[in-house]
């Protein structure tokens, strides 16, 4: 049970730094969208 636990944090921890690398990356095509309109 504990073993399961450790690999949940991590993957919760590579989850949150994939998604956040990704939203990082939305507002700069956004930010392009509203100087194109």
């Amino acid at each position: 049970m504990i073993h399961s636990i450790k690999k949940q944090k991590v993957n919760d921890s590579t989850w949150f730094n994939i998604n956040n690398d990704h939203v990082n990356k939305i507002p700069k095509q956004n930010k392009k969208k509203h100087i194109d309109i």
